[in-house]
């Protein structure tokens, strides 16, 4: 008889290949032939897991049907510390990252390596519908630090997503003035990089410091005169004006 959990010499099993390529009716195959002896929480040599794979290349039929297995672990993470979670948010695929989150309770938390979790992975990407849909979830950290002490609020300012900034900071728990390592906020850093958009929303949030220091003696307007940044230089003037804090 096969054995169903042979791996190839990168550690892939069957139902990993199955996975990957989104293939069900191959899956089910595999999982009803002999359901005792397949692992489904077989892990590669980059400790990837079936659910990792279907996941990660978005295969909505695929997940369901691992998920359904009772002894599938949704939460598994690979050598980079990554949950299949983290993979479905990473390429933006709403419907997975519901299934995985609405269905089965995994943990919306969870950090890979870098201390980034699901919701910081779909920033970068510009991974708007699922940042909406994973900032609205009560209990996402939505001021977690990465190993920079970034927040996923600087992330965005940094990246230039002005539309997922917004989305952030209706989170009424949002801290604005938060510093990272180097002592940027993302208020500085939109100063700097010539974000007007992105200055106008944090401006919008009533308890932002606009004077807070990024090197002794530096604020975010002088940063924005200093990197000529002309189309955020009024914003931040007309804002220091306007609450006295000038």
């Amino acid at each position: 008889m096969a054995h169903l959990n042979s791996q190839d010499n990168s550690g892939w099993t069957p139902l990993s290949y199955a996975a990957a390529i989104g293939a069900p009716k191959v899956a089910t195959v595999l999982l009803e032939y002999d359901e005792d002896d397949v692992n489904v929480n077989s892990q590669n040599k980059l400790g990837r897991s079936p659910l990792s794979h279907a996941s990660e290349w978005v295969h909505e039929e695929t997940v369901r049907l691992l998920l359904d297995r009772k002894e599938v672990n949704p939460d598994r993470k690979d050598r980079l510390g990554r949950s299949p979670l983290a993979y479905a948010a990473l390429r933006g695929h709403l419907p997975v990252v519901r299934l995985h989150v609405e269905h089965h309770g995994v943990n919306i938390n969870s950090k890979y390596n870098d201390h980034w979790t699901p919701l910081v992975l779909a920033i970068p990407q510009g991974q708007e519908a699922v940042v909406r849909y994973l900032a609205a979830r009560p209990e996402a950290y939505i001021n977690s630090w990465d190993l920079n002490r970034s927040t996923p609020l600087i992330i965005a300012a940094d990246g230039g997503h002005a539309k997922i900034v917004g989305l952030l900071i209706e989170r009424q728990d949002v801290e604005a003035i938060d510093k990272n390592d180097t002592g940027s906020t993302d208020l500085s850093i939109a100063a700097s990089k010539r974000y007007p958009g992105i200055s106008k929303v944090l401006l919008t949030c009533k308890d932002l410091e606009v004077n807070s220091e990024i090197l002794p003696g530096e604020v975010e307007l002088k940063l924005a005169q200093n990197f000529k940044r002309e189309d955020v230089e009024p914003l931040l003037y007309t804002h220091l004006l306007d609450s006295s804090t000038w």
